[in-house]
Parts: C-alpha cells; structure tokens; sequence
C-alpha cells in the first residue's frame, strides 16, 4: 500500500491543473504558417493555400500574404492573386515582394509596360537585388519587341503562358523573351568584351559592346561597362553618357552612380561627386569603393577627418581594397591616389587605425617624400603603437630638423 500511495500522489502531480479541475483540455492549434511554408517550398501550391486561409488576418505577415498570392498566381488563379498582392502593397508598401509580384501579373498578362512600372516600385525597395534588375530589364526588352517576343512565346512558352521563370523566396522571376540562340549570343558577346577589357584592348570593347546593346539596349549592367570601356579609353564623355544610359534603364543602378561621381572627380567638381556617392551609399552603405571614392572627394575637399572615416570604413570591410586603387576593369571605378602630402599622411592614419603598421610607416615617408613638414601631427595617439619602432623614430627626426 505505502508504495501504490507513491505511484498515486505522483500520478496526481503529473496530471494538468486542467484536468483536475474537471475541465477540458483545448487541443494546440496546428501551426499553419510553417505548414503553408513548407508545402510552399515543396512547390505544393493547394497544400499552401489550404494552409494559408486558416491564419486569422491579424496573424498574416507579408512574407505570409505574399506567398498565399504566389500559391494562387502560380496555379493560375491571377484574380485572386491580384487582390492579395495589391493588400500587401497597400499595407506593406516598403516590401519589395508585393510590388514585384503584381508586375509579374501583369507580364503574364502581356501588359510589359505596365509590369515594368511595378518592377520599377519594387527596386526601390530593395536596390541591390539582381532578380528585381532582371525582371525589369525582361519586362523594358518586351516591351519595345512586341514582335519577336509574340514569336518566342509562341515557339517556347505555350506551356507556360504565365512567363514565370522560378520562385527565389517570396519573389517570382519572369522568362527573359528572347529566343535560346540570341541569349547564348549575347553572352558570348559579353564574354569576348570583358576578355578585350582584361587586355586593355579599350577601343575593340567598345565595339562588341555596342553591337551586343543593339540587341538587348535595357540591360543596365552591360551598359556600365561600355562605359568604363569608353572610361579607360580616356573618352569620358562617351563614358558619361554611358552611364546616364544606364541609370535610364535602372535609375538605383549603383555602379553607374558611382562612375558618375568619379567623373565629376576628374572634372574636379567634389560637390556633385559627393552628391552621386552619397546616392549610391543610400542603395548599399556598405560598398566599399564608393566609400573610398568619397573619402577621396572629402580629402579633395580638404575636409580630411571626414574623409578618414569613409577611409577607414572602406578598409574594415575590404582589407584588400587599396592593393587595387591604381584602376582596372570592373563593374565600378577608383579613383587613383594623388601624390599629395596630406593625402599619404592620412593614408598613413587609416592603415594606423587597423594596426597596420608596416604601410602606416611606408605611407608616411611617402608623405614625407611628397613635402609633408607637420612633425606635431605625428604626436597623434593614433600612432603610439608604432612610436618605438626604429623607422617611426628616424622619421620623427628628419622632421625635426
């Protein structure tokens, strides 16, 4: 008996307060979101949509609403679709997904211009995204060849008429309509121009650039190199307006903002490069060449304590950026370092900053060499780790006499 009392008194503490009171236990709710989400991921469009409907509205996030209208979109149910898309617009106008989604509607619909508009709205919330880049250029491609892409929808695609490419996350990619030939021929075109650019055959890239752009005119990537093309070639106004191409065919295209900049750079205009690199920080603060570029325009500025903070920004998230700032082929330009005393000495300071010591001495000779004289600016504190060091002490010495 004593042991059988045991078992019953801990029988008794195990059971929920609930049941020994003499009420009834609710079972849990299923959890519908990670149902929809996994029958979403699983292509299991029904399944998702079944899932979907059953979470209360206050509950709906737009990651949530969005997929509950790429389920419908993607089983051809666009009305429905269509009004969940625009909810999520109207009540989550910052996410990019509900305004990108709409605009594949609206492709499949074969209203391009339409579609480019809300590709257009979605860049704008998320700059930097190459699905949104291409869904817009797709969309621009379309619309000025009616023609050709009537006979590559009806030679491709009569099994997809909802030009829907892939689904990456919440967004859905739209068909690029040109035909399989003219896409492999425009890559191999691409390839050959940067091949030349690596061999600083300038004037040749610009050639094949050109005839791959009388092609494919909206793509903003393809564009920009053009114009570093026309850059090194020394013809900056060709390569200007390349770049003005560019931001035509997408206005937060950040390398061409960047180019831009440096254009106004070598025209010693410092004010409006500063407006340019400041644009293209506000699509990606953490670029680590435009932050060099308007580090070098607030030095240009003389406003040296300013620009050592984009300096030193640029080289935490880079520690390689200035082994390459003499130039080359890329999709963004550099401006070179002036052979300027103050330039070197805050060089010196940001490499300091990173407990670079050997290229903070190299760099401060090199000032030293280019006429710098202010031997107290060596007392920073920023300096102290190097102080000892023999090559510091003999610097601080010719200065001093």
């Amino acid at each position: 008996m004593k042991y059988a009392a045991k078992i019953s008194l801990l029988l008794l503490v195990a059971l929920p307060a609930a049941t020994l009171l003499g009420q009834a236990v609710e079972p849990q709710q299923p959890d519908y979101i990670a149902m929809g989400n996994r029958a979403f991921e699983a292509a299991d469009y029904e399944a998702a949509i079944s899932a979907f409907e059953n979470i209360a509205d206050i509950e709906l996030q737009p990651t949530v609403h969005t997929r509950l209208g790429s389920s419908y979109h993607l089983l051809d149910r666009l009305a429905e679709a269509e009004g969940i898309y625009r909810h999520v617009r109207d009540q989550a106008e910052d996410v990019a997904a509900g305004h990108n989604n709409l605009g594949a509607i609206y492709y499949a619909r074969r209203d391009f211009g339409e579609a480019a508009d809300r590709f257009e709205d979605a860049l704008e919330r998320d700059p930097e995204n190459a699905l949104l880049q291409d869904n817009l250029r797709a969309a621009r491609y379309a619309r000025r060849n009616s023609r050709s892409v009537s006979t590559v929808i009806n030679a491709n695609y009569v099994e997809n008429l909802l030009l829907i490419d892939s689904v990456e996350g919440d967004l859905i990619r739209v068909v690029l309509l040109m035909s399989a030939e003219v896409i492999e021929d425009l890559r191999m075109q691409e390839i050959r121009g940067d091949s030349l650019m690596a061999r600083k055959f300038f004037s040749e890239a610009t050639e094949v650039y050109e005839d791959a752009l009388d092609i494919d005119r909206d793509n903003a990537r393809l564009i920009n190199k053009l114009g570093i093309a026309y850059h090194q070639n020394q013809d900056v106004r060709n390569a200007e307006r390349q770049y003005r191409r560019a931001l035509d065919a997408n206005e937060y295209f950040l390398p061409a903002l960047n180019n831009l900049g440096s254009i106004e750079m070598s025209r010693e205009r410092y004010d409006t490069a500063r407006r340019y690199f400041r644009r293209a920080l506000i699509i990606n603060p953490e670029s680590p060449t435009v932050l060099q570029n308007l580090g070098y325009c607030l030095f240009a500025l003389e406003r040296y304590e300013d620009g050592l903070v984009f300096f030193i920004a640029a080289l935490r998230l880079d520690p390689t950026l200035f082994d390459n700032s003499g130039g080359g082929f890329g999709t963004m330009v550099r401006q070179p370092q002036d052979s300027q005393p103050m330039v070197s000495f805050y060089l010196a300071k940001v490499f300091a900053n990173v407990g670079d010591g050997d290229r903070a001495i190299s760099l401060l000779y090199r000032a030293y060499e280019e006429g710098f004289t202010q031997s107290d600016l060596l007392e920073d504190s920023i300096f102290d780790f190097i102080s000892g060091d023999e090559r510091f002490v003999q610097l601080n010495a010719l200065l001093s006499d």
